[in-house]
């Protein structure tokens, strides 16, 4: 199990919820990096559709604002907000709570914690949890 597995499942803990991913934000779009071995979506077919289908900043609303605000976004109901486009329905996402990776008030990556199947509420608890733990460990995701 590496270091990401081991970070992976302590916000799996925390959330209850077991597709976790990492991207890094380059040229103006997700690349995806790693995902979580659990949930509903493998990793293979995760870079996959991720390939086949590019997240760009520019036609994403989410990601619009995060890089903008630079603050972690939780929609407990995505298939209901206004800012589910197209390529974040296309992966089945119910639920989703995604947390910028902040460096020199850059945001160079996100890691989205997402339920797929059932809708989650994630809590103001565990946001703050999950963003501790990603931003004791910024500079080990920043360097994969």
């Amino acid at each position: 199990m590496t270091n990401i597995d081991l970070l992976f499942d302590e916000i799996k803990e925390i959330t209850g919820v077991e597709d976790i991913g990492f991207h890094k934000i380059k040229d103006g779009k997700l690349n995806p990096v790693y995902k979580s071995k659990t949930g509903e979506l493998e990793l293979e077919k995760w870079i996959g559709l991720h390939s086949q289908n590019p997240v760009l900043i520019s036609n994403n609303l989410i990601l619009q604002e995060i890089m903008n605000m630079k603050k972690t976004i939780i929609i407990n109901d995505i298939k209901s907000d206004y800012r589910a486009t197209k390529d974040v329905t296309l992966f089945g996402l119910d639920s989703l709570m995604m947390i910028p990776l902040i460096k020199k008030d850059e945001v160079v990556g996100v890691i989205p914690i997402v339920s797929i199947g059932r809708i989650h509420n994630f809590t103001q608890e565990q946001r703050q949890k999950c963003e501790e733990i990603i931003n004791k460990n910024l500079e080990f995701f920043i360097n994969m």
